[in-house]
């Protein structure tokens, strides 16, 4: 880790000079206090982390079971209970028209990447055989989803980065292997990401306000750990 500007950690919220030296390198501040909690956040951190990942923040590409299972539920509309509920594939036609306009091609292709890749992974979610799970690449998915990401692919602000880092600790200390760690520290985090969002709240109120009441009514739906404490 390096040791330059002070920044709250990113697991308890401690004042501290260690940050990510990696990210730092990328160009974003994203700070853990100690190994151990960086280690907390490692197994999601890490997908995130450097040059070329961690800012502008790059959705990791699918992997080739994922890719596997999405060839088999191109045609399945996402909702299986309202059956004209729009297919995989018709949700991918849509991002390749988008791609025919050059202007997209030169403004957001990191954003453009991050909406295909969640499209396919929501899909996967929506079909999955397992269990709904409060961990990993698809709980963080859902969570962008709930936080109406897609509206930002034209114009991505400088904050989302930020936000999504902060949203994968979240996902990170949600783990059940980390149950003891949660409790002590998973309120913290989440009230520091809703503090996150007032500042860029100043300058773009509504997008601010629509990214946190969307992720907050997600997580007032699914969560069973202790309430979670969101102080606005």
């Amino acid at each position: 880790m390096d040791t330059q500007t002070m920044g709250e950690c990113l697991v308890c919220g401690t004042e501290t000079k260690n940050r990510c030296s990696a990210c730092a390198k990328a160009g974003v501040d994203l700070f853990f206090c100690s190994p151990e909690h960086q280690k907390l956040a490692w197994h999601m951190h890490r997908m995130f982390c450097g040059p070329g990942k961690a800012n502008p923040f790059r959705w990791p590409p699918l992997t080739p079971k994922e890719a596997e299972a999405a060839t088999r539920i191109l045609d399945l509309p996402i909702n299986t209970v309202m059956p004209h509920s729009a297919t995989l594939f018709q949700e991918l036609q849509r991002v390749l028209q988008e791609l025919s306009q050059p202007s997209h091609l030169q403004t957001y292709p990191p954003a453009l990447h991050g909406n295909l890749l969640r499209i396919v992974r929501v899909h996967l979610s929506a079909h999955s055989q397992q269990p709904a799970t409060t961990e990993g690449i698809e709980f963080l998915t859902l969570l962008g989803e709930a936080s109406h990401l897609n509206e930002f692919e034209s114009d991505p602000p400088p904050w989302l980065t930020g936000y999504l880092h902060r949203l994968s600790v979240f996902v990170a200390l949600s783990k059940p292997a980390n149950a003891v760690h949660a409790m002590k520290y998973l309120t913290g985090a989440t009230n520091r990401l809703f503090f996150y969002l007032e500042d860029p709240a100043n300058a773009n109120p509504d997008a601010a306000r629509k990214v946190g009441d969307g992720v907050a009514a997600f997580l007032d739906s699914i969560v069973k750990l202790p309430r979670l404490v969101v102080v606005r």
